[in-house]
């Protein structure tokens, strides 16, 4: 195999070399040709090899034998080995060589259809590494609550593919994926999702090997009043950064029912709830009493003067950071989350 590289990397070399002696004779200053051309075939070689290399270094740890690749039950993978590797040699884009490696491993040990197989390795060629990121990064978002940069959502399918949030280039890749089908205008498609479990090892497929953080669990709440209180928003911000989801609930439509009270591990009083009707005021009361376990004071004042009894009481002089972090531990939430 290596006397035939050889040859035929010296008929490159010649190819090459013919051609550049032309372009020397058109270009002033351009010489020793052959020593370019001699240049230019060992870079590309040695690209080659070493993505070689990666693809079988990838293959092994995969546990994919040589006997493996002659499979018996599946006449044509080998074909489709082959083909890959071909692939792997040929695609300008080197990041994508261990892809290749583990379709290689996906096509050998899994169990997709013939047209799925034709159909995932045309993707893989066609698609580059940014294409095959943004959906990577799709896949765990449709599996996993993850914190957006901005606001206090869970990101969604449409935040990962709004153009306003890619460079003009990588928007690109919406229409490609789409094209081949692992996108759709909800989002990654179960083919998507299949195409890429088939190219990614099971631990490039967790929010911390894109370095995205999850949501704690349950949520939190916080009542608000109609009017615009920054203590709410600077709360709701702090306990983001220690990944616990503070929403917020409008006290003047206060309804265990409607608003799904349950589902929160923490309700936090804040404010001044003066201009509350009082029949509202005795609902939030009677909830309070029902379930003081759970709601907790940054100083707050209601219509009624009924003292009631709540799980904590933090006080007024201290800062956003410090309540949020005592609330935080007040109720076991993780506060010590890598940075």
């Amino acid at each position: 195999m290596n006397s035939k590289r050889s040859k035929n990397t010296e008929n490159l070399i010649k190819k090459t070399e013919n051609s550049l002696i032309t372009i020397a004779q058109l270009i002033p200053g351009l010489k020793d040709a052959a020593n370019i051309a001699k240049k230019i075939i060992e870079i590309q070689e040695k690209r080659k090899e070493d993505r070689i290399e990666l693809f079988c270094k990838k293959l092994i740890e995969g546990s994919l034998t040589a006997g493996e690749i002659n499979n018996k039950d599946n006449p044509g993978y080998e074909i489709e080995f082959g083909d890959l590797l071909q692939a792997c040699m040929n695609d300008s884009d080197s990041s994508k060589s261990t892809l290749y490696a583990q379709l290689t491993i996906a096509l050998r040990f899994g169990d997709l259809d013939k047209e799925k197989r034709r159909h995932f390795v045309l993707s893989l060629k066609q698609l580059s590494f940014e294409d095959l990121e943004l959906l990577r990064e799709s896949f765990i978002v449709s599996s996993h609550e993850i914190i957006p940069k901005a606001g206090n959502a869970i990101l969604s399918q449409s935040d990962v593919f709004n153009p306003k949030n890619l460079s003009s280039i990588r928007a690109l890749s919406i229409s490609t994926l789409t094209q081949l089908g692992a996108v759709s205008k909800q989002g990654i498609t179960e083919l998507g999702k299949e195409f890429i479990k088939s190219i990614y090892q099971r631990e490039s497929l967790t929010p911390d090997s894109m370095r995205l953080k999850v949501w704690q669990k349950p949520y939190i709440a916080i009542l608000t009043d109609p009017t615009k209180n920054e203590e709410h928003d600077l709360i709701v911000n702090e306990l983001k950064k220690l990944r616990v989801r503070c929403v917020k609930l409008n006290i003047a439509e206060f309804s265990p029912q409607k608003q799904n009270l349950n589902q929160y591990k923490a309700i936090i009083l804040s404010g001044n709830y003066k201009d509350l009707l009082y029949s509202r005021s005795q609902d939030v009361i009677k909830h309070v009493e029902d379930n003081a376990y759970k709601y907790i004071s940054l100083g707050h004042n209601l219509p009624s003067q009924k003292s009631i009894a709540l799980r904590k009481f933090f006080s007024e002089a201290e800062g956003a950071a410090e309540k949020s972090l005592k609330i935080a531990k007040e109720f076991e939430f993780i506060t010590d989350t890598p940075q």
